[in-house]
């Protein structure tokens, strides 16, 4: 007997040691949030766009004036279609988080100096258009495909 109420005073004595206090609850439901908001705003995201281009800057290649068509279909696959109708992909695989994009390096990308790096970009939705922001990318000719102008979604 003296052993089981020794045991449950233990008990009580951690227990009350292990409570929390209004910094650590703040902080646990700030990655509750963020862990639970981050695969709603990636799937918010997915999706068909569009946008038409005009004719690009000295130096760029490969960007026909035109329409555009963006297609990120997972958290890891991307594509662009041309005004050709040419489909190709953006820089697969790729990394989506809850804010930003990061494609893989593209060693065909004509317009880009020494070693092809990955690109980044933050995304934003602002209704049903894509706004993405370039962070760093190489590829001169990626950065004015997805940047020049808003995505519209048709999907």
């Amino acid at each position: 007997m003296k052993t089981a109420v020794v045991s449950v005073s233990l008990c009580a004595v951690l227990l009350a040691g292990c409570g929390s206090n209004a910094d650590e609850d703040s902080q646990l439901e700030a990655v509750k949030t963020t862990s639970a908001t981050e695969p709603t705003a990636m799937a918010a995201v997915l999706g068909s766009y569009t946008t038409n281009l005009g004719a690009a800057p000295a130096g760029l290649t490969g960007n026909p004036p035109g329409r555009w068509g963006l297609q990120l279909i997972s958290p890891q696959a991307a594509f662009l279609a041309d005004p050709g109708g040419v489909r190709f992909p953006v820089g697969n695989p790729m990394k989506l988080s809850a804010t930003e994009v990061t494609f893989a390096p593209d060693p065909e990308c004509p317009t880009q100096p020494g070693q092809p790096m990955a690109g980044t970009y933050e995304w934003s939705l602002q209704d049903a258009s894509l706004v993405l922001t370039e962070v760093q990318d190489s590829c001169r000719d990626r950065a004015f495909v997805l940047t020049s102008k808003v995505w519209s979604r048709t999907d």
